[in-house]
């Protein structure tokens, strides 16, 4: 979750909190670098996050793989483009000794993003492997080694990801690194696939038809606990639409969903799945969270 106070932006991942200055400027995005300081007590102590180059071979109980790329961080949507401007190296956060190292093995792909996906769901890296194609690259044994699987035709050289309308980007969500979801735009069509085995075998979404339109390819894709696949969608006024997977995402149908989250201003939000495992949408005014997908809890912060 980021949470923006003053000219602080403070950023948590698997229960610690990373403090960054920023510029709150019409993107808010922080300045480049890596974060400042680093709380694991709910913030209030701090301490300073130290580079260290030493490359580590593995990402430590507590800690988490994330991008040297401020831009880019975890996210659950890579925008691809050849070459990018968002490519990442990846590095290792130790919150127990305050270090951040670069991570010695990395996945055979040209990294963009860190997927935010739970914990125990293993490491996801998204970006293109060596033939240009959208990949993903998973590890379960904290980043010592890697498979990769590739998804959809090759990226033209001049790809940068949105061409005319169109994007180039990939997607990941799974809540318990079993039951697996990959989106792929290409140019028009959004295809989908799905792994109930950790990303051993896949198999397309919807038939093998392209996913149904119109898709916001930034706005995420969720998985929840049961495995069931959630595609988000514009409704119109102001509103998105939350599409169900159906029969393990064979088909996809527009159904009430009990409890989906419908906030205060009117506006219902773009759900995500952060790294703790937790379900994410927010207003202008509120923030809604569920453990589930189906049970939502509203904070309003005081002011």
């Amino acid at each position: 979750m980021n949470r923006f106070f003053n000219r602080l932006l403070v950023i948590e991942v698997r229960g610690a909190l990373t403090l960054e200055a920023a510029r709150l400027g019409p993107d808010l995005v922080p300045p480049a670098g890596k974060p400042a300081r680093l709380s694991t007590d709910g913030g209030h102590s701090w301490a300073d996050l130290v580079f260290d180059p030493t490359p580590t071979s593995r990402v430590p109980a507590g800690g988490w793989l994330e991008c040297d790329n401020n831009e880019t961080q975890m996210d659950s949507v890579a925008t691809l483009s050849n070459p990018s401007p968002k490519r990442c190296r990846l590095q290792v956060v130790d919150p127990a000794n305050r270090t951040v190292r670069p991570l010695a093995f990395a996945p055979p792909i040209t990294a963009y993003v860190v997927a935010p996906v739970p914990a125990d769901a293993g490491l996801w890296v998204m970006g293109l492997d060596h033939s240009r194609r959208a990949a993903v690259s998973v590890s379960r044994d904290g980043g010592v080694t890697w498979s990769t699987s590739s998804f959809g035709g090759t990226l033209p050289l001049d790809a940068v990801g949105t061409k005319e309308g169109h994007s180039y980007t990939m997607q990941v969500s799974t809540h318990n690194g079993r039951i697996v979801h990959v989106i792929v735009a290409y140019l028009d069509k959004d295809c989908g696939f799905r792994s109930t085995d950790g990303g051993g075998t896949w198999k397309p979404t919807n038939g093998g038809a392209p996913l149904p339109e119109p898709l916001d390819t930034a706005w995420p894709g969720i998985t929840l606990p049961a495995g069931t696949h959630v595609l988000q969608r514009w409704a119109g006024g102001k509103h998105i639409q939350p599409l169900t997977g159906v029969n393990d995402a064979a088909t996809y149908a527009v159904a009430p969903r009990p409890g989906w989250p419908a906030l205060d201003a009117g506006v219902t939000g773009v759900v995500r799945e952060g790294n703790a495992g937790v379900y994410l949408t927010n207003d202008y005014r509120t923030l809604s969270y569920s453990t589930n997908g189906t049970d939502w809890h509203e904070v309003t912060p005081q002011v």
